[in-house]
C-alpha cells in the first residue's frame, strides 16, 4: 500500500462546499429526467409494480435517481452528459469542475481499509483495483470498521473522492 491520503481541514471545507454545491446541481439535474426514463428505470431495477412505483425504503429514491442519471442511455448518452451539454458552466467555477467530475463518476465496491474521523474512508476498490480515500463526513462516523464492503458511484475531486449515489451495504 503506498502513501495514504491524509485529510487536511481545508480538505473537508472543500469537500464541504463542493458537497453543497453538488446537492443544488443535482436538484436541477433530476429536474430534466423525463418522466418515461423514471418508469423504465423503475421497471427495469424491479419498483414498478401494476404502472406504478414501490419504494421499500427512502434509499431506493435515491437508487432510482441515481440509475435514472448515470445508467440510462438516450442516443449514446446519460442525463448528467445531456445536462453537461445543454447548461454549460461558467469555466474556472466549482459548478464546472463538478460538473467534469460528474462525467467520470465511476461505480465501484469498496472494502473499507480505514477511518478518519471528520472526513472519511481510505477504501481498496475491488471491481477496478487501487485504493483511494472517499470522502464521506457521514460514512466516516459510521463506517470505521476495516472490511466493511459497499457499492457506491464516485466522484473524483482530485486527490481524493466524494459519493455522488446512494451507499449500498454489501453483507457477505
Amino acid at each position: 500500500m503506498g502513501t495514504l491520503f491524509a485529510p487536511t481541514r481545508a480538505d473537508v471545507e472543500r469537500y464541504r462546499r463542493l458537497r453543497g454545491l453538488g446537492m443544488d446541481l443535482n436538484n436541477r439535474i433530476v429536474k430534466t429526467i423525463p418522466r418515461q426514463t423514471i418508469y423504465d428505470v423503475g421497471d427495469a431495477i424491479g419498483i414498478l409494480r401494476n404502472g406504478a412505483l414501490e419504494f421499500e425504503s427512502e434509499d431506493m429514491t435515491s437508487v432510482l435517481m441515481d440509475c435514472c442519471l448515470y445508467d440510462w442511455f438516450e442516443d449514446g448518452k446519460n442525463v448528467v452528459q445531456r445536462y453537461s451539454e445543454a447548461h454549460p458552466a461558467k469555466p474556472g467555477t466549482d459548478e464546472r469542475y463538478l460538473l467534469d467530475a460528474y462525467l467520470q463518476a465511476k461505480y465501484r465496491v469498496l472494502v473499507v481499509q480505514s477511518g478518519v474521523p471528520g472526513a472519511g474512508l481510505h477504501c481498496r476498490d475491488v471491481l477496478q483495483g487501487g485504493e483511494l480515500f472517499l470522502m464521506d463526513l457521514g460514512l466516516s462516523q459510521t463506517s470505521k470498521n476495516a472490511g466493511a464492503t459497499f457499492a457506491t458511484r464516485t466522484i473524483p475531486l482530485g486527490e481524493y473522492w466524494m459519493t455522488s449515489g446512494p451507499g449500498l451495504p454489501i453483507n457477505s
